[in-house]
């Protein structure tokens, strides 16, 4: 748990990289070119767990049943072919599919035989770089993590912002594919390198492939695509509607909201980095009593961090954005707090269905998320036509409800594994959420939101997780960040 600590220091020096950035992004790109950008996003997430062939969900569980060091490189090894192949996979389908037909084009909103054949290669670079990072993660490796992080957050403006203020905005769109391009490939170089370095196997070593465990880890993770694609159509369908519903502009501003609504997704990044492998080792070692009495404190303390997060941002972002945008995107304000409390209950989300993997029960997955992307389109269909943009974040936000009232369910009710105490966490979350709605109504003067801001932070830091994990901190920097400690 304790490289969660570097994870994070990386974690806020890419996020401020983007914060820096983005109002010249948003400056040197108009909200229709934004809009565009957030339909190719949505794209890449909808397709994320198909284009790796669902080795991300396989390859945690098999690593935990290949503890030997030759057989963990068979595993990474075998698994990296077959993500790869799915990417290949992926980005020639979408080539091939955009040039021979005008659907996807038009539905893109992207012309010439170039813009496209720069989104293929994006598709591909984009997955293989994400996979390099997802097995640095994997094998322990934080400062590699990092370096490949930042790489990718530093490059791309570096590239794009110098040539896109000195040609016209017509061809920026254009730039902007190109420089993606090329950030995700030498990020991407990187990777493998710190992979090797780290490892000292070649991911591509043909002597560690194995067909058998393609065949196991094949059936394994695809069983799991429909509801990874379920859940990933819940976080894109938005912006699909509002492609269908709405204008490309609304997008752009949604696209904004969506951005700067990230820093709740990263804080849940950071806790899913740790998380993963901890609980599923936590569990293996330690009796019933002892793992529930911990989950459901992880679980109060988790509730009270990102709900607090998200109600504070949601005081104070209507000021921040109206400093730092131009005025055409500033109804992004209004559309930044349900975003934010979606992705505070996406988070506890990952422990409420801790059950299925204690369990390692596969059954509610489909139903789950197909339940929730059926509320989220329904509530965006009726919401959108009038409320746009906020339309849409409160489909999301009906949808992350949903998940987690039904992980709820299903651990405390359908399960035998443990009970989730959810009374406290629930009360904090009615509180929160009826200070930021009171908010959103009336505009609380800057003293209340100040006194609110104190209280949420002065919480949060005195609670014994927050000051063992300061503890932590000093010891674990101190060391050689060589992969060795976990």
């Amino acid at each position: 748990m304790q490289s969660v600590i570097v994870y994070t220091i990386g974690g806020l020096a890419e996020q401020l990289v983007g914060v820096l950035v983005s109002p010249l992004m948003t400056r040197l790109l108009s909200p229709d070119q934004y809009g565009v950008l957030g339909l190719i996003a949505a794209f890449f997430s909808t397709t994320a767990l198909f284009r790796v062939a669902g080795m991300d969900s396989a390859f945690p569980y098999f690593r935990l049943r290949f503890a030997k060091p030759e057989n963990l490189t068979v595993l990474r090894s075998t698994a990296t072919y077959v993500a790869t192949a799915g990417l290949i996979i992926t980005a020639s389908g979408f080539l091939i599919g955009s040039l021979a037909t005008d659907w996807l084009p038009a539905f893109f909103r992207i012309e010439g035989p170039l813009s496209i054949t720069l989104i293929a290669l994006w598709l591909f670079v984009s997955g293989i770089n994400g996979w390099y990072l997802y097995i640095l993660r994997y094998e322990n490796l934080p400062i590699g993590f990092i370096k490949v992080s930042l790489i990718k957050a530093i490059l791309l403006p570096l590239l794009f912002i110098p040539i896109a203020w000195l040609i016209s905005s017509d061809n920026r769109l254009i730039v902007f594919f190109l420089a993606s391009v090329v950030t995700y490939m030498i990020s991407s170089a990187k990777g493998l390198k710190e992979i090797h370095g780290g490892t000292g196997v070649c991911l591509y070593d043909r002597n560690l492939f194995s067909a058998p465990l393609t065949k196991e880890m094949l059936t394994y993770g695809l069983v799991l695509v429909p509801s990874g694609f379920f859940y990933a159509m819940i976080t894109v369908s938005d912006r699909y509607l509002l492609a269908w519903l709405s204008d490309t502009a609304e997008i752009g501003v949604y696209s904004l909201a969506l951005s700067i609504s990230g820093l709740l997704l990263m804080l849940k990044g950071w806790f899913n980095l740790a998380w993963g492998p901890y609980i599923i080792e936590f569990i293996q070692k330690n009796p019933r009593e002892i793992y529930e009495k911990t989950i459901n404190q992880i679980m109060f303390y988790v509730t009270v961090l990102f709900t607090g997060v998200a109600l504070i941002l949601g005081l104070w972002i209507h000021e921040a954005i109206t400093f730092i945008y131009p005025k055409s995107f500033a109804k992004a304000s209004l559309i930044v707090p349900p975003l934010l409390m979606s992705g505070a209950l996406s988070g506890l989300s990952l422990i409420a269905n801790v059950s299925v993997i204690i369990a390692q029960i596969k059954t509610y997955h489909p139903i789950v998320y197909g339940g929730a992307l059926l509320f989220n389109v329904m509530v965006c269909l009726v919401l959108i036509p009038n409320l746009g943009g906020m339309g849409a974040a409160l489909g999301i936000l009906a949808a992350e409800i949903f998940i987690l009232v039904s992980w709820v369910i299903v651990t405390n009710h359908l399960t035998d594994t443990m009970k989730l105490g959810i009374l406290r966490p629930a009360i904090v979350i009615a509180i929160f959420s009826f200070i930021l709605v009171t908010h959103l109504t009336l505009v609380l003067p800057w003293q209340a939101r100040l006194i609110i801001t104190f209280i949420i932070i002065s919480y949060v830091m005195i609670q014994p997780e927050t000051l063992k994990v300061l503890a932590w901190s000093k010891p674990f920097l101190s060391k050689r960040s060589d992969g060795s400690d976990g």
